[in-house]
């Protein structure tokens, strides 16, 4: 049996720890003072208990019949207190959130988090949240690229019905625009009034049936029908579809008198017209090839010169 000094000096004993571990706990979980929650409250009391009877002052003795309680149980129970308080802190940093709410079961603090954002309070994105973000990006990535898609398909049916068929309602196009669209010995037969070197242009020994249309507009001025070999190395006809699409002028270029050759509509330098005994018309179109698209029967249908199809059916 111990001593009432040596129950006295262990209480105080018991009680000084009981407040250093309150202060510890007090100062871990920033508990201003004036504001102590009910667990602080209860270590205050048991403090005071203690302190009491270590004085001698408390009405009654600590163990009682209806405690049944030790001076060591006390101090368990203070100092398990106290690290509810140590628990209560280090989950209040752990879960940062917007509101919180406790539920206390057998003296243990729990928190469930409220309306958390993870972005807004320092989280680390999840891997679900990476999954869902990187499915929005593809999604956004794939209707870009789809309506990219379409654009392009539109510009290119509409780039390629300008250059494509013949319409007399479609302006001629500019010499800006020509210089951009046309290759460079195009633009330089048609706007410069060139001349291709014979047997050194794509058409002269073209021997393919269909139609020879005007590089600037696509209209058709010449067909297979009408080609004449003139063993000059350069495309030759006997005559256009129709004189009426044509322009003849007088050339006196390199001390030469020529008849030059122009279409009407576009006013594109196609080449030159010479008599020619051999020729069944008794003349002959010497022609640069830069100066035309052919459009091979095959495709007369598909590149929009259905109309044309009887010209190429002439004997």
């Amino acid at each position: 049996m111990r001593s009432p000094s040596e129950w006295q000096a262990t209480t105080v004993c018991v009680a000084n720890s009981s407040a250093q571990a309150e202060e510890r706990a007090n100062i871990r979980h920033r508990i201003p003072a004036g504001k102590k929650n009910s667990e602080t409250r209860g270590v205050t009391r048991i403090r005071q208990r203690l302190a009491d009877v270590a004085g001698g002052t408390a009405s009654r003795p600590l163990k009682t019949e209806s405690e049944r309680v030790s001076p060591v149980a006390v101090s368990e129970r203070v100092r398990g207190l106290a690290r509810w308080h140590e628990i209560e802190s280090e989950l209040s940093l752990q879960v940062p959130t917007r509101r919180t709410k406790e539920k206390r079961v057998t003296g243990f603090v729990y928190y469930y988090a409220m309306q958390t954002d993870p972005m807004e309070e320092g989280g680390r994105i999840t891997s679900e949240e990476k999954a869902t973000l990187s499915t929005y990006v593809g999604i956004i990535v794939l209707t870009v690229l789809v309506a990219v898609g379409i654009y392009v398909f539109i510009l290119s049916r509409a780039r390629h019905h300008e250059v494509t068929g013949f319409d007399p309602n479609r302006p001629v196009p500019s010499d800006g625009e020509l210089q951009t669209r046309l290759k460079t010995e195009e633009y330089f037969v048609v706007r410069e009034g060139g001349t291709q070197n014979p047997f050194e242009n794509e058409f002269w020994n073209n021997d393919r049936a269909g139609l020879y249309v005007d590089v600037i507009t696509g209209e058709p001025l010449f067909t297979s029908v009408d080609k004449y070999d003139s063993a000059s190395g350069v495309l030759t006809f006997t005559k256009p579809i129709s004189k009426d699409l044509l322009v003849e002028k007088l050339d006196t270029s390199h001390d030469m008198q020529r008849t030059e050759v122009v279409a009407k509509r576009s006013n594109a330098h196609l080449g030159h017209l010479f008599p020619d005994p051999n020729s069944p018309t008794g003349q002959r179109y010497s022609l640069n090839s830069a100066a035309f698209h052919f459009v091979p029967v095959e495709r007369i249908a598909e590149d929009g010169y259905r109309t044309f199809l009887p010209l190429l059916e002439k004997k």
